[in-house]
This record gives structure tokens, C-alpha cells and sequence, in this order.
């Protein structure tokens, strides 16, 4: 098994201890000025040729879309290798909008998202969303202790929860002293500014408050926490589906491509599985999320449902099991 990927810094980190793995050059497409645009097809040629070594002895490829899905799919259409396809999301990304002609199968996260494929809704396959071994084994009751919290704003959405706390001192005060928070903020967000200042502000505050930029051990952190405060990236909402939990509030992040954080908070909210309350909250209605929030917290904690999600949690196992079924001419 070898996993191509991008070259970003959270992919090094996250790859360096992992499975055997190439980073490949290139950028995003979408949303940038024509020299951008022009820059990244050059990065794609080049990106091509270093997948085309790599792909060219696999026996198949699964993409789950980004521009290194691009180049390793083009790849392996050259080189005779079959293509599947992964789509994480409710409103299918563009790499894989683009790449969908070019796979024997499509695997899905959320069952909307395969009407967004047109004539290739055939193709199309529910498996859920591949998780962590280690969130299966984290998932266990924590002890009940003080009232928790866990927010978790991804790597470009943690600002909003940053300036929501922090303009809303009062509320910050009101919060910490009911219950203890965890933050993850992401790499490029745990050091700024506005990140300090709410630490600081946190220090003459009850509760305990603690910014991350991101956490290995998620299974643990999920399933202690009676308030969970999120964006909705698919591969967070499929592990809070794994584990479990009360009481969900959901901000989609607005900016993201095809607003397909909107599409999948509302997958959710019609499909919840082991999330027995989830809401969902538009940025500029950050009043109703306060309320929501006081709400959860002066109704105090609740008791996680006793069953879980286990379609992605047997996702990877569904997708394995199409390769073989499919390994034939």
C-alpha cells in the first residue's frame, strides 16, 4: 500500500509515522487568479510524471479527491491501473466532479451526494467514511465529572470560535464556570493573536480551558465531552458518529468550496445515528448559538447513547471488499 498525498505541513505530520508515502507537488485550482491557475497546471504536469512511476505497479488506485487525486488518477489512466473514486462529502468535490468518468466505482460518505454525479449515479456506492482504528477503541463511557466541552474549528475554521469567545466575554466567563473546555484549533491557528488572548483571559476563569492545535487520541476527547461545537468537515462527523455523543452544534464554515459543510451538517441533522441532538448554525446567527449553548449547559449533562454509528466504522472493510469483488477484467 502507498499513499500519495500532498506536501502541505499537517500531511507531513500526520504521514511521517504511517503507511509508505510519496508527497507530490501542486496546488489548489479552484478559486485562484489565472497565474495561479496557469502555475498549478504546470505543477500538475510535473506531479503526473512523479505519480506515473509510483502507480504504474498497483493493481488499483482509490482517490478521495484534492488536486493530488488529479494527477495520481490521470496517472493511473495511462499506466492500465483501475481508478475508484472516494467522496467524503454531501456535494461532491471538484477533482472528483471531474474524475468521475474515470472510475469503475464511486464511494460515498452521505447517500446525496450520488444524484450530484449525473449519469454516473450508477457507479455509486454508500460505504461511509473510513475512521481511525483507535477512535473503535477510545470509545468506551468516561467518568462523570465536571461538564465538558470540545471545540474543534479544522484547519481553516477556527477563527470564527476564536473571535466568538473572545468578543463575547461575558458569556466566556458565564461558560468557564460551568464547565471545562478543549480546543483544537488547528496548526495554523493555536498561536495566534486572538488564540493567546483568549488563554489569557481564560487564567483568572474557574474552569479549566485548553488550545490545541490538534489531537492524536480524538476517541477519548469525543466521548468525554457533553457539548461538542464543530465545523462540519465529513471526517469529523463520521467520527462522532463512531463514538457517540448527546449533544452536537454545528457551524458549517461558509467559504468552503460548494458549501458542501452546509450539505453535510444537513445530511446529518436527517440522518443522526448515534447523535441524539444535533444543530446547526449560520455564522451570523451567533446569538441563537449562544443561546443553544447556554441551553445545553444549563440542562446539564446527559448520558451518550448506547449504540453507535457503525457504518463508517466498517467503511474500510466495504470499500476493500468492492476491490476484490471488482478485481475482475
Amino acid at each position: 500500500m502507498l499513499i500519495l498525498a500532498a506536501g502541505r505541513p499537517l500531511d507531513r505530520q500526520i504521514l511521517r509515522q504511517s503507511f509508505p508515502h510519496v508527497f507530490l507537488p501542486g496546488s489548489a485550482f479552484g478559486g485562484q487568479g489565472i497565474f495561479h491557475k496557469l502555475l498549478s497546471l504546470a505543477r500538475l504536469f510535473w506531479a503526473i510524471l512523479a505519480a506515473i512511476s509510483h502507480v504504474r505497479r498497483c493493481r488499483c488506485i482509490v482517490a478521495f479527491g484534492g488536486f493530488p487525486s488529479v494527477a495520481s488518477v490521470l496517472a493511473a489512466k495511462l499506466c492500465g491501473v483501475k481508478v475508484y473514486l472516494h467522496e467524503q462529502n454531501a456535494v461532491p468535490g471538484r477533482a472528483n466532479r471531474l474524475l468521475a468518468p474515470l472510475a469503475k466505482k464511486i464511494f460515498m460518505t452521505f447517500e446525496e451526494a450520488a444524484g450530484k454525479f449525473g449519469p454516473r449515479k450508477s457507479r455509486c456506492v454508500l460505504t461511509g467514511c473510513p475512521v481511525r482504528k483507535k477512535i473503535l477503541i477510545e470509545r468506551e463511557p468516561a467518568g462523570r465529572g465536571r461538564m465538558r466541552m470540545l471545540v474543534v474549528g479544522g484547519s481553516q475554521g477556527s477563527k470564527f470560535f476564536l473571535d466568538f469567545f473572545s468578543g463575547r466575554p461575558d458569556f466566556f466567563a458565564w461558560l468557564m464556570e460551568r464547565l471545562d473546555v478543549l480546543f483544537l484549533a488547528g496548526p495554523n491557528l493555536a498561536d495566534i493573536p486572538a488564540a493567546r488572548r483568549l488563554i489569557d483571559n481564560a487564567r483568572d476563569l474557574r474552569g479549566s480551558f485548553t488550545l490545541l492545535p490538534f489531537l492524536e487520541r480524538m476517541g477519548p476527547a469525543i466521548r468525554s465531552a457533553d457539548i461538542v461545537l464543530s465545523r462540519a468537515g465529513a471526517s469529523f462527523l463520521a467520527e462522532l458518529a463512531s463514538v457517540g455523543k448527546a449533544r452536537v452544534v454545528l457551524v458549517p464554515y461558509p467559504r468552503a468550496l460548494d458549501d458542501h459543510q452546509t450539505a453535510n451538517a444537513r445530511a446529518i441533522l436527517a440522518h443522526p445515528g448515534a447523535l441524539a441532538d444535533v444543530q446547526i448554525f449560520e455564522e451570523g446567527k451567533i446569538d441563537k448559538l449562544e443561546e443553544a449553548l447556554r441551553a445545553f449547559i444549563v440542562a446539564g449533562p446527559v448520558d451518550p447513547p448506547q449504540t453507535f454509528s457503525d457504518r463508517h466504522a466498517g467503511a474500510a472493510c466495504r470499500i476493500l471488499e468492492e476491490l476484490r469483488d471488482a478485481d475482475g477484467p
